[in-house]
C-alpha cells in the first residue's frame, strides 16, 4: 500500500493507481482506506439523514452496500465464540480444526 498523509480534512480524497489497481483514502469521521481492481476513482453524490448532499467515492458506497452480510455474519460468530470457552482444551482443537 502506498503512504498516504496522517491526517487529512474531511471530505478529502488520495489516491494511486496503477492500469490494475487503485488505492484511496478517503477522510470522514476517521480515514478509511480501500484497495480495489473494480472501481475508478469517481465520486458519487449521496444524500444524507438531514438532506444535504455529499461527495463519497463510489468503491465507499458500493463496499457499504455489500458489507451487511460479512457484519451479520461477524455479529453471529463473536457469540459462538463466547460459548466455546468453557469447554474442554480438546474440543476446542477439534473445533479449531473443523473451521
Amino acid at each position: 500500500m502506498p503512504q498516504f498523509t496522517k491526517k487529512s480534512p474531511k471530505g478529502t480524497v488520495e489516491y494511486y493507481a496503477t492500469n490494475r489497481l487503485l488505492a484511496l483514502q478517503w477522510s470522514d469521521k476517521g480515514d478509511v482506506t480501500m484497495l480495489t481492481s473494480i472501481h475508478n476513482s469517481s465520486m458519487i453524490t449521496t444524500p444524507t439523514h438531514n438532506d444535504e448532499n455529499r461527495q463519497k467515492p463510489a468503491c465507499v458506497t458500493d463496499s457499504n452496500a455489500n458489507m451487511g452480510g460479512v457484519d451479520r455474519t461477524d455479529m453471529l460468530l463473536s457469540s459462538i465464540e463466547s460459548v466455546r470457552k468453557s469447554i474442554k482444551w480438546y474440543k476446542k482443537v477439534f473445533f479449531h480444526l473443523m473451521d
